[in-house]
């Protein structure tokens, strides 16, 4: 529930994000005194006059959300999703008893809907309610209470609502409560401006016609990806991953692929960190019984010429940097995967994932990359070395050095695990992929089989 355009700055590892919405409640009805509605209303060509009455239904429900902060379009994006399942247009059951072998089966879709809204593994889009209705209504200011023993900057009731404040001189029932005195002015806004009003209609429709469908699509195809039993209205029963018959892997991948299989086949699969453990699933590929026993996890090797360089450069400065554990266990394969990645480089140019300005705002797009973009200087300095992990959203921990760029490639044979860049699904069995792991959100689709992956990187000198 963010601006999309976040994007990296919205995953739940960054500190950004560490916010918690305390409440969400309806207060209440309200609308225009009714003699302003009256003389509004004579002055808007959509009013409805019967028997020299005016019809009038411009009310409105006051939501209120509270939270020690919010991310942009946090609150908008809540009630929009709310306002969505109000009206049908996305499902809005949460029946834990709906399961695929249950009785009601309509409510299956409904049930995966919620569960995928609230779970952290997935990223879906949400709806976005119109502008022009949302206000500050009141705030806490911790330094204040800190200071008054708890006792906060506004005067309010039990229930925690700040308390009218009347102005000298002036005793109309607007001007008395600033909360109050917004609400009318928004509900002015919208309900007797034409242009506004029509702005609302054509939020409904494209929600109803566009946003909504599209959501329900990408759910159900979430779905899909993930094996899960899916019995919804108008759709197939469970659909296995689909499995074309594989390439056979390239003669210069066979070194790394060959030292990998041995490691997993020996059960020497060294134990995977917990900062790398928190951001892989612990699924059908990756159980906790397979990391704990050499055939499963993550480690890192680093590049010896590049960690000589450094060692020479913190010689002098009278340190000494480590060798990492994977490069002690395995320096055959550390060796192996630098050569590859030298070969990859000096063969051939890259995919790569850009950001692309479009009429509808940016989107992600892969292209070749161009003779300006390629990065010939580029040589990292560590690799991330991953057997059957499949990770969930998340951006790369610290940040990079120089062009912050990463290069990843998925060897073995495994159907389906594309690597998911802000909701673009990448095949990179074979087929290296260059993109900015520190600032855009990417993870792993599930998939069968036995998958490695190498990701190449240079974090920033600490």
């Amino acid at each position: 529930f963010a601006n999309p355009q976040l994007r990296g700055k919205a995953s739940p590892n960054q500190e950004p994000v560490w916010r918690a919405v305390d409440s969400c409640r309806m207060l209440g009805l309200v609308s225009l005194p009714k003699q302003r509605q009256e003389t509004d209303k004579r002055m808007n060509d959509d009013t409805n006059v019967q028997n020299g009455t005016i019809e009038t239904d411009d009310a409105a429900l006051v939501v209120e959300v509270r939270g020690d902060a919010f991310l942009p379009q946090q609150v908008r994006r809540i009630v929009g999703t709310a306002l969505a399942m109000v009206h049908g247009w996305i499902p809005s059951c949460l029946d834990e008893n709906a399961t695929p072998n249950g009785q009601d089966q309509d409510k299956m879709e409904e049930t995966s809907w919620i569960r995928q809204l609230l779970n952290p593994d997935v990223v879906m889009e949400t709806i976005l309610a119109p502008p022009g209705r949302l206000y500050l209504a009141d705030c806490r200011f911790h330094f204040e209470e800190s200071r008054t023993s708890g006792k906060g900057l506004f005067e309010t009731d039990v229930c925690g609502t700040v308390l009218p404040m009347k102005e000298q001189g002036d005793t109309s029932s607007i001007s008395t409560n600033g909360v109050e005195w917004i609400q009318q002015q928004i509900l002015q806004r919208q309900f007797t401006n034409k242009e506004e009003r029509q702005t609302e209609r054509d939020w409904f429709v494209q929600t109803s016609d566009q946003t909504a469908p599209r959501i329900r699509q990408a759910m159900l195809q979430q779905l899909r990806i993930g094996e899960r039993p899916v019995d919804a209205k108008n759709l197939s029963p469970e659909q296995p991953i689909l499995k074309l018959p594989l390439n056979p892997s390239p003669s210069s991948y066979e070194t790394v692929l060959t030292k990998l299989r041995d490691i997993v086949a020996q059960g020497k699969w060294p134990e995977t960190s917990v900062a790398r453990s928190s951001v892989i699933l612990n699924g059908k590929n990756t159980t906790e019984k397979e990391a704990t026993t050499g055939k499963a996890g993550s480690f890192t090797v680093i590049n010896t010429k590049v960690l000589d360089q450094r060692q020479r450069e913190s010689k002098s400065r009278g340190e000494s940097i480590p060798l990492p554990l994977g490069n002690q266990l395995f320096p055959d394969l550390a060796q192996a995967i630098f050569d590859l990645e030298e070969a990859i480089a000096a063969r051939q140019k890259l995919k790569r994932v850009h950001i692309s300005s479009t009429n509808h705002g940016q989107q992600v797009v892969v292209k070749d990359e161009d003779d300006e973009e390629t990065i010939d200087d580029f040589r990292p300095s560590h690799c991330a070395v991953n057997c059957n992990a499949q990770f969930t959203p998340h951006v790369d921990s610290g940040r990079g050095a120089g062009q912050s760029l990463s290069v990843i490639v998925g060897l073995g044979d495994y159907h389906n695990g594309e690597i998911v860049v802000e909701g673009l699904p990448c095949d990179i069995r074979f087929q290296p992929l260059r993109f900015d792991g520190w600032s855009l959100r990417h993870w792993t689709n599930p998939y069968e089989g036995e998958r490695f992956s190498l990701v190449w990187f240079t974090p920033a000198p600490k």
